[in-house]
């Protein structure tokens, strides 16, 4: 019997398992442990407004840095070839969601949103994609 206080393990975040652009896979709660508070946008390449969301990435980018938020694009509901011809030469992670469990998880309806993640898996807010948005978000 071990004697002595011992620290609480952290509750298994639920959430889908996504593919990584290298052809593995990952759990969603272990991407976040890893990164901590995220901001996840939420992306398809069908989707009308992809073109504009991707042009206002490295803004996004930039004003997630500022708000000490990992930025993450997770791409949903296409072939994972879709989202990497449509995320080639961008400078940021993404992860992809083919049959969009992401969206379940999070009930998602509008693509492209941008979603502000806690560590443990909370939602904390759903907000459009722009810096603007970002840097108006009221970290806590």
């Amino acid at each position: 019997m071990l004697v002595g206080c011992a620290a609480a393990a952290a509750a298994a975040v639920d959430g889908p398992t996504l593919a990584t652009p290298d052809g593995g896979t990952i759990e969603w709660g272990t991407w976040l442990e890893a990164h901590g508070r995220s901001a996840v946008m939420v992306w398809a390449s069908w989707t009308p407004q992809s073109a504009a969301a991707l042009a206002a990435l490295d803004q996004v980018a930039a004003a997630c840095r500022d708000k000490g938020l990992a930025l993450v694009v997770v791409a949903v509901q296409e072939p994972v070839e879709a989202s990497r011809t449509g995320l080639a030469g961008r400078h940021v992670e993404w992860l992809h969601d083919r049959h969009g469990a992401f969206l379940k998880r999070y009930r998602l309806i509008r693509l492209p949103t941008l979603v502000i993640i806690d560590r443990d898996g909370t939602a904390l807010a759903e907000i459009p994609v722009s810096a603007e948005s970002v840097r108006r978000w009221p970290a806590t």
